[in-house]
C-alpha cells in the first residue's frame, strides 16, 4: 500500500513540475524565418533579431533566425514585423498575435501549445504623436521578440523582459537568457 502511495505522488510532483514547464506556447525547431516590413526601423529591428540570436548562443546554439525580404519572405516567415503610427488600442507601444498547435502529446489542459506564426505590431510614434526614437524602438522590438520567442516576463526592473514601459534597456541580462533558456532547455534544428 505504502509503495503504491509514493507511485501515486510521484507521479503527482511530476505533472504539476510538467504542467509548469510547458505552459507557455515555443517554437519547436529552428531557424525561423523572419519578415520586417520595409521601414527606417527595419535594421534597429534586424539588429534586435540578431541581439536575441547572439545571445542565446550561451542558453541554446540552435536558437537562430533568417530575414527574408519581399513578397515571398512574408509568406514564409515564421515571424513578422509590422509597424504603425501611434500607439497600439491598448497603449501599448508593441502588440503580438500568435497563432498556436495544441501539444496533442500533452494531457496538461493549461498547454498554450506551440506557435506556427506570430504578428508583432511596433509603434514608431507615441499617444502624443512624437516619433519614438530609435534606441527606444530597439529596446521595444528586443521585448516583443521575446514574447514571441515564448518568454515570460522576469520580475527584475533592469532587463528587456521585466516587461516594464518605459523600454529603457537595450541589451539582454543573465536573466533574459535564464527566462529563455527555461522555455527552451531542449530544441531541434530545423534541417
Amino acid at each position: 500500500m505504502m509503495k503504491k502511495l509514493l507511485v501515486v505522488i510521484g507521479l503527482m510532483i511530476f505533472c504539476a513540475g510538467s504542467a509548469f514547464a510547458w505552459s507557455s506556447p515555443r517554437w519547436t525547431a529552428f531557424p525561423l524565418n523572419v519578415y520586417i516590413e520595409d521601414s527606417e526601423y527595419s535594421g534597429v529591428v534586424q539588429q534586435a533579431f540578431g541581439d536575441w540570436q547572439t545571445g542565446a548562443k550561451k542558453v541554446n546554439p540552435f536558437i537562430r533566425f533568417y530575414i527574408k525580404e519581399g513578397e515571398r519572405g512574408f509568406r514564409k516567415s515564421q515571424i513578422d514585423v509590422r509597424f504603425s503610427k501611434g500607439a497600439q488600442a491598448n497603449g501599448q507601444l508593441y502588440s503580438i498575435s500568435s497563432n498556436s498547435l495544441v501539444d496533442g502529446f500533452s494531457m496538461i489542459r493549461n498547454t498554450s501549445g506551440f506557435f506556427y506564426h506570430v504578428s508583432i505590431s511596433i509603434s514608431t510614434m507615441d499617444a502624443e504623436g512624437k516619433a519614438i526614437p530609435r534606441d527606444k524602438i530597439h529596446s521595444i522590438a528586443m521585448q516583443a521578440i521575446g514574447r514571441a520567442l515564448g518568454v515570460n516576463c522576469t520580475g527584475e526592473n533592469d532587463n528587456v523582459m521585466s516587461c516594464n514601459t518605459d523600454f529603457s534597456v537595450n541589451k539582454l541580462t543573465e536573466d533574459d537568457l535564464f527566462a529563455l533558456k527555461n522555455v527552451y532547455s531542449y530544441v531541434r534544428n530545423r534541417k
